[in-house]
């Protein structure tokens, strides 16, 4: 934030089972001096600073966090133009990444089986609404504005149908690069895997792999410019067929100083889980589990006819992650559903939101747009 000209808060929250989440906070432009000096005056004062701002929460994907939604250059990141809108900018860290690693009484390291035990839902129902609890307290709004990039997608239908009367505490939800729709998705890492998810799963408990090694394959070499253009192609499968026009080999690079983050294999599980079944979904332990868990051999399906918080979605033709009939899927069952807009170019994919060279013209615009109606 610093290197762009804004100064940060670090802020923490417990979820109900225990884990202590870190939210990052924009206070204020270093370069806008006479807002400052308000500001300072305001501190001193003990008044929020940001308190005439309506508040708006990020929420990053899979293997990713909330850094990886300031990796444009300059002012350029979605954070900052909301910021400069007029917001109460929050980029919330889910659980297991840089700013949430952390346990009331497990520790990541000694109780890693237990502290990794996390699926999609879990991420939905508990940590979402300890950090929206968090935002309207402390910003003493009653809604706020939501922004959920893939995972944050899935995890919002999750928080919102299973735990309904979080949606009185949304003003508006902007969902982008969906991933809770699998059944159509052209994503060769869910293909691959996805026939022997079970096989997968017991392996993975046998050998004692709780996270995803994401960063040990590829995170360390991707983060030096000499391995740029190979990195490009690695990520391909992950995150949808790259168009070098719209990524700065300078940006991808950037990318990779952080990414990929920590996160369990039991969400990557669900994903691959969800896609083998094509069903939006909780995570499926087997029949005996399942029925002990759901009183039902099934997993039960996130009835999406529960959210009535107003819902605009901003998707590209070519993510790999939900194709554009998993989007139409999405469209028909959302009761609340305001904007559907598909970026206006075809090669747009999944991670572009956060990297793409005209990401501002293409989707930045709209999406700022759709929130002013909402404010």
């Amino acid at each position: 934030m610093k290197e762009a000209g804004y100064e940060g808060e670090l802020h923490h929250v417990t979820t109900e089972d225990g884990y202590i989440l870190g939210l990052q906070r924009i206070i204020r432009n270093l370069d806008n001096k006479g807002e400052n000096k308000k500001k300072e005056s305001d501190r001193r004062d003990g008044v929020n600073s940001n308190k005439n701002r309506p508040p708006i929460l990020f929420i990053h994907g899979l293997e990713s966090s909330a850094i990886d939604w300031i990796h444009l250059l300059g002012k350029n990141s979605l954070p900052y133009i909301f910021f400069e809108q007029g917001y109460d900018v929050w980029l919330g860290n889910i659980r297991g990444t840089h700013s949430s690693f952390n346990h009331t009484s497990l520790d990541p390291y000694k109780n890693a089986e237990k502290f990794w035990d996390t699926s999609v839902h879990e991420v939905g129902y508990y940590d979402l609404p300890a950090m929206i609890d968090y935002v309207t307290n402390v910003s003493k709004r009653e809604k706020i504005f939501y922004l959920g990039m893939s995972q944050g997608e899935a995890s919002f239908l999750i928080l919102t149908s299973t735990r309904p009367e979080y949606n009185k505490k949304i003003q508006l939800a902007g969902l982008t690069a969906p991933s809770s729709h699998l059944k159509h998705s052209d994503n060769t890492v869910l293909k691959t895997l996805g026939s022997i998810w079970p096989q997968l799963q017991v392996s993975a408990n046998a050998v004692g792999l709780y996270q995803i090694p994401g960063r040990d394959f590829f995170g360390y070499f991707c983060q030096y410019e000499l391995f740029s253009q190979i990195c490009r192609y690695i990520s391909v499968p992950f995150l949808g067929y790259a168009d070098n026009d719209q990524v700065e080999l300078k940006i991808n690079t950037r990318l990779f100083e952080i990414y990929p983050t920590r996160s369990s294999f039991k969400q990557f599980l669900h994903y691959i889980q969800m896609y083998n079944s094509g069903k939006f979904r909780r995570f499926d332990y087997g029949k005996e589990e399942n029925l002990k868990r759901y009183s039902n051999i099934e997993p039960p399906e996130y009835d999406l006819k529960k959210i009535t918080a107003p819902i605009a979605y901003f998707w590209g033709e070519n993510d790999c992650w939900s194709r554009p009939k998993d989007v139409e899927d999405i469209e028909k069952k959302l009761p609340n559903l305001v904007l559907s807009y598909r970026v206006p170019y075809k090669l747009f994919n999944h991670y572009d939101i956060m990297i793409a060279t005209d990401a501002k013209k293409l989707v930045y615009d709209k999406i700022i747009e759709t929130f002013k109606k909402y404010n």
